[in-house]
């Protein structure tokens, strides 16, 4: 085998690796920027929808995650009556989740987000739920 051979041999192998190799990696950012209530007002013993929005949302078992407490933070684990920490959202598609919780007491809790892979919660706007306790 000649040298120019060799030389365009190499120049082939170089150009399919190159190609294979040449590809752009798209990242999106993850990110939780609020909720909508259904019904709104919440009312207390009342199924209400959370409907949270953002990008890159996972819903399903072992996905994203959210809780409602009465405490001052989302580290506190004090659930609002009627609710628990849910660690499966619904949903279809990355830009929205969602869960349904019946209050048992009326109130202004905070709604708290987990993103998947995340160790603390997003917190997010208080919900005000109409209604006396139950």
């Amino acid at each position: 085998m000649s040298a120019v051979q060799d030389s365009r041999c190499a120049t082939a192998v170089g150009l399919l690796l190159w190609m294979f190799l040449d590809f752009t990696v798209a990242v999106v950012p993850t990110t939780i920027s609020g909720y909508t209530t259904n019904p709104n007002p919440a009312v207390t013993g009342i199924p209400v929808s959370l409907n949270f929005i953002g990008t890159g949302l996972l819903t399903g078992p072992g996905k994203d995650g959210a809780k409602v407490v009465t405490d001052s933070s989302c580290t506190g684990s004090t659930v609002a009556l009627g609710t628990q920490v849910i660690t499966t959202l619904s949903g279809s598609g990355s830009s929205s989740s969602s869960v349904v919780f019946t209050f048992l007491q009326g109130g202004t809790f905070l709604v708290c987000y987990l993103l998947s892979g995340a160790s603390t919660y997003v917190q997010l706007n208080p919900v005000v739920v109409e209604g006396p306790s139950i």
